[in-house]
């Protein structure tokens, strides 16, 4: 079986998991602190914050929904054959993209200390955990991704996935110079990028709370249209 441990290896031997859910984040983040020639330590926390963000859902929406189709057939024989469930192979997931989003938050947080000026203070550390649990959040969806569709399906799609991604998170309370339809803001406030981009610009408890409720529904909706889809084509597949 394809452990935790080994998973995580995999993931580390990908060159587009690592160009694009580490490299690119650290590159968009030393961007923006050059641009704002050496941001105080608030903007470079906010900004490291909101660069991670990017990282961690192209983690989940591109690499791992592609991992999950590649491997979806071989798991839902071992079902059949063996105690290791798909339901365990999907924990066994979770646990693997979480501890990869860790990594992709401390190699952000490290370029921000090293370069940005950046300081890991307490408020910091509540919003990177707002960060890691919204990470759930991109780990069902890829999850269900990669459970409809085939690898080339996915692989063909993922800059359209990531930029209707990027079209929902870059909101006009994170980025206000940026000129956005009242259409397109409507559409953000449906989806919990905008709250997360709101706790990185007010840091208030009441933000935080928001923020958690918002993406604990979302989750929550993910998570059962997953399980619901799962045991559909399940059904279909024994038909």
């Amino acid at each position: 079986m394809i452990s935790i441990v080994q998973q995580i290896k995999n993931s580390l031997q990908n060159k587009r998991f690592v160009i694009f859910t580490i490299l690119f984040p650290v590159v968009f983040y030393i961007f923006f602190i050059k641009q704002l020639n050496y941001a105080n330590t608030e903007d470079s926390g906010m900004i490291a914050l909101f660069s991670a963000m990017f990282g961690i859902a192209g983690s989940g929406l591109n690499t791992f929904s592609q991992k999950v189709s590649k491997d979806k057939g071989y798991f839902r024989i071992m079902d059949r054959v063996s105690p290791y469930s798909y339901m365990r192979y999907m924990f066994d997931s979770v646990v693997a993209q979480t501890i990869l989003n860790i990594m992709i938050l401390f190699f952000i947080t490290l370029a921000g200390v090293l370069l940005g000026n950046l300081k890991v203070t307490v408020s910091y550390l509540y919003i990177a955990s707002l960060l890691l649990y919204f990470g759930f959040y991109y780990i069902v969806i890829g999850f269900l991704l990669g459970t409809i569709f085939n690898d080339e399906t996915l692989a063909s799609a993922s800059m359209p996935i990531f930029f209707a991604f990027m079209m929902l998170n870059l909101t006009p309370n994170i980025i206000s110079t940026m000129k956005i339809p009242e259409i397109i803001v409507t559409i953000q406030k449906f989806f919990p990028g905008y709250y997360y981009n709101e706790v990185l610009l007010y840091k208030t408890a009441e933000k935080f709370l928001q923020a958690f409720l918002v993406i604990s529904l979302y989750i929550f909706i993910a998570g059962l249209v997953t399980v619901a889809v799962n045991k559909f084509l399940q059904i279909n597949r024994r038909v």
